[in-house]
């Protein structure tokens, strides 16, 4: 929940009413000690990572050392650059606080249009945590040291894929230094909060992470995680075992920590009564047991001395982004890495396409692609980060139809289709209709013919519920007049599985390069213009004389604003790389998707005439908002 911050304007002449009562007592004027009513404390970051486990442990600790209780809310955004502007821009009354990070405070202030820099913008009122940053992975991993994972890091290029955090944030800095340090390259997923990249270890889906050691601390307990290497000047009392990363001759010393702030210019009273009684609540065994139930260390540090911190962080961090290429000035673009957001988790065909391009697309460029992963709202999230940030084509998303075209007719999004350049459309996954292998139906015709003489006596499975598959069938069913069930599985792979278990009696599915080839499914026809070289032998619905034309395409795309020239690049370095003969082997072979590139203004026409057929095939469901 969001919380929102009243700023109050009075004319002079009205405020100085307002202290004349005060001064003279006047009912509704109180002249009580601070605080005299509840303290608003932002969590800066999502649910259910570190800084939040930090801000409700402090509030709860703190209610025995003020008069007052302190409201944790959150205000997540810009890798804690929203929630620290919040506390930052509000009332310099101590009412307004925040739990932030030195990432958004020495780092991302510098690569975001943050409306704070140095500390001198901001108070600083005390340091609660310190949460070192680790490298580890899972404990069946074939790494049982960082010399093991840099070894073969180094005689396998780009293979190993290693999870952090947004772009610039101290976790992703920490690998990137490893990386230029150890000499060694790795495919960087940067993922959108700290429990979706515990979760994509654990899945098989990343190799290694990058996070705040307490992030890892059940898993470790558990014998889920092993912690190969840390990233600080010494050992982790909590992982003695693990040797620092200086130790292993990569001097990567990064502190990271989680400091009070609140408004610049809060009184003096007001800033002492809150570092005395954080002070004693960080030191209650409220906080402390709740910290080390977490792995976390309690490190306080007072305002004065965390202002001199802070401030020697921002510079130095100002000094590392410089030399890494984050903050290089420059004419030409790109000249620095470009951000491409995934608005689905790991492991989606979305991301499968994209990582096979990226090597690719950043030869074509010169500079290095991050991913980051930002799921949510069957894609809304991910592509709502997309159309807010203006970041002249250093900020791209990568996404099929279904965000851009079907959710924002059929739930509220935070943007509309206008709010998008598409840059190039990348690739395809046909669309298909697929039954089990022992199905009486060899042709649609049959199917068809069954289903209107029996009709609702059917069911159809898809991927969720308005996926491109679900109106690809809808389309269907309003073109020839069937009345078919629908069921909803959590994934098109769960649907082809929910067909040939009998759950369903027919899908409308992605199309797989085993479809039809393992003895379990096969394809009755495809929903696309022509007949995809892979399966000959299937025909098109528009040949049978339906026209459903429902394809998956996935492509780039950029902020409205992105300047024409920018776009242009990208669109030829895309161009140039799907001509490559080993990239559309790899694409085909790698993620079964087919290489169709289609320019801005090509793919722009395209999302025209679908938009209307989407239009179309909802208005008919009932279901546009």
């Amino acid at each position: 929940m969001r919380h929102v911050t009243l700023n109050g304007r009075f004319s002079s002449v009205a405020f100085g009413v307002l202290l004349s009562f005060a001064a003279f007592g006047m009912p509704g004027i109180s002249t009580g000690a601070y605080p005299e009513k509840p303290v608003t404390l932002i969590s800066t970051f999502a649910p259910g990572g570190p800084v939040e486990a930090v801000a409700l442990a402090i509030a709860a600790s703190a209610k025995k050392y003020l008069p007052q209780p302190m409201e944790v809310v959150t205000v997540a955004g810009d890798a804690g650059i929203t929630g620290a502007a919040e506390a930052i821009k509000a009332n310099p009354d101590g009412y307004t606080l925040a739990v932030s990070a030195m990432g958004p405070l020495t780092i991302q202030t510098h690569l975001l249009k943050a409306p704070f820099g140095p500390p001198d913008d901001y108070t600083p009122i005390i340091n609660l945590i310190n949460n070192p940053v680790c490298l580890a992975v899972r404990s069946d991993s074939p790494f049982k040291t960082a010399k093991e994972f840099i070894d073969y890091a180094k005689a396998n290029p780009g293979k190993l894929r290693v999870g952090s955090f947004v772009p610039g944030s101290v976790l992703h800095l920490c690998a990137e230094q490893l990386s230029i340090k150890a000499g060694i390259k790795f495919q960087q997923a940067l993922v959108a909060a700290a429990p979706l990249a515990l979760n994509g270890l654990l899945d098989g889906h990343l190799d290694a992470v990058s996070q705040h050691h307490g992030v890892f601390y059940k898993a470790v307990q558990e014998g889920k995680v092993r912690i190969l290497g840390v990233f600080e000047a010494k050992r982790n009392p909590v992982y003695p075992d693990a040797p620092t990363f200086r130790e292993l001759g990569y001097d990567i010393t990064t502190s990271s920590y989680n400091p009070v702030i609140g408004p610049k210019n809060l009184p003096a009273d007001v800033l002492a009564t809150l570092e005395t009684a954080l002070r004693k609540a960080m030191e209650d065994p409220v906080f402390t047991e709740a910290m080390k139930s977490k792995g976390m260390d309690v490190s306080y540090e007072g305002s004065d001395d965390l202002r001199k911190h802070l401030a020697v962080d921002y510079k130095n961090n100002e000094k590392l982004l410089e030399s890494m290429g984050l903050i290089k000035s420059g004419t030409a673009f790109p000249s620095k890495p470009i951000e491409i957001i995934v608005p689905f988790g790991p492991g989606s065909n979305v991301e499968r396409l994209l990582q096979t391009t990226i090597p690719y697309l950043q030869k074509e460029l010169g500079k290095d692609i991050w991913i980051s992963f930002v799921p949510g709202g069957g894609g809304s999230k991910g592509m709502a980060e997309v159309a807010k940030t203006e970041r002249g084509g250093y900020l791209l998303g990568f996404t099929p139809p279904r965000p851009l075209l079907i959710n924002p007719k059929v739930t509220k999004t935070p943007y509309v289709l206008g709010d998008f350049t598409p840059v190039a459309q990348v690739g395809v996954y046909y669309t298909g209709l697929v039954v089990p292998a022992g199905s009486k139906w060899r042709t649609v015709q049959d199917f068809i013919a069954d289903a209107r003489k029996s009709p609702e006596s059917f069911t159809y499975a898809t991927g969720g519920e308005f996926s491109l598959a679900h109106l690809a069938m809808e389309a269907l069913n309003q073109t020839c007049g069937m009345k078919i069930k629908h069921t909803a599985f959590e994934s098109g792979a769960a649907a082809v599985k929910g067909v040939i278990e009998g759950k369903a009696d027919i899908t409308m599915t992605d199309i797989q390069a085993q479809f039809g080839k393992d003895g379990k499914t096969r394809i009755l026809a495809i929903a696309t213009e022509k007949r995809p070289p892979e399966w000959p032998d299937v025909p098109t619905f528009k040949e049978l004389g339906y026209d459903v034309v429902f394809d998956v395409w996935q492509g780039l795309v950029a902020h409205k604003n992105t300047p024409a020239e920018v776009v242009a690049k990208l669109e030829a370095a895309m161009k140039k790389a799907s001509e490559k003969a080993d990239y559309r082997t790899a694409v085909t072979t790698g993620t079964g998707a087919t290489v169709t590139f289609l320019g801005s203004k090509e793919w722009a026409a395209k999302w025209s005439k679908e938009n209307k057929v989407f239009e179309d095939v909802l208005g008919k469901l009932g279901a546009r908002k």
